[in-house]
């Protein structure tokens, strides 16, 4: 059994080291005025609600923090993109096979109807076999998958949901309050670990 194990880790090992994607352009940071340097990362495909323009004017009352949006969609079309958030294009499978490449296993799924498995392949490149509410579950792993190039050289990352509005971040991210924490969230449990925002301090061990 042990064998079997150390043939598969050789093997998930290889798959990573063969991955070879091009990288995502990182325009100006927002935090070159002084630290923390934050990212937050957003994804959605398909269609957006419709309190997105509320998102995004939220958004941008908080330029001192940088947010990338993943979506194969324009979240508005009444309303711009602030200019301390950035659209990077992306489909699911494009993301899937960044995420398979940067945590080492082969996913067999990411449809709703089927749970994760340590083996296997892709059943399919069709973007209908994806569904969003699947790689939910895999957002604690962006960090991850683009501390090469989105995320490179901030201190934090983040993941948070499409549908809140954010109020004034800077009175609860304070540099002398993060200095003491890796982790940063707003909610208490079971809604901490939920997804719905989550800081992280960008580095590989917490990552």
């Amino acid at each position: 059994m042990l064998t079997q194990d150390r043939v598969k880790f050789q093997q998930l090992n290889a798959s990573r080291s063969s991955c070879n994607f091009e990288p995502l352009q990182q325009p100006e940071k927002s935090c070159l005025r002084g630290p923390p340097c934050i990212a937050i990362i957003i994804s959605r495909w398909g269609r957006w609600p419709s309190m997105t323009p509320l998102l995004l004017r939220s958004l941008s009352t908080n330029d001192f923090v940088d947010v990338y949006i993943l979506s194969d969609t324009q979240p508005s079309h009444s309303t711009p993109l602030p200019v301390n958030v950035h659209l990077y294009r992306t489909g699911l499978d494009e993301l899937s096979k960044r995420l398979q490449c940067a945590i080492g296993l082969q996913l067999q799924t990411t449809f709703a109807n089927h749970r994760f498995s340590g083996a296997g392949v892709f059943t399919s490149m069709d973007d209908s076999q994806y569904s969003a509410a699947r790689m939910t579950d895999l957002k604690p792993m962006l960090g991850e998958v683009f501390e090469a190039d989105l995320l490179k050289g901030y201190d934090w990352w983040g993941h948070a949901q499409e549908d809140i509005i954010f109020g004034d971040l800077s009175s609860c991210l304070r540099p002398a309050s993060l200095r003491t924490i890796d982790i940063f969230t707003p909610f208490v449990p079971p809604y901490n670990s939920s997804g719905v925002f989550m800081l992280l301090r960008n580095r590989p061990d917490i990552n």
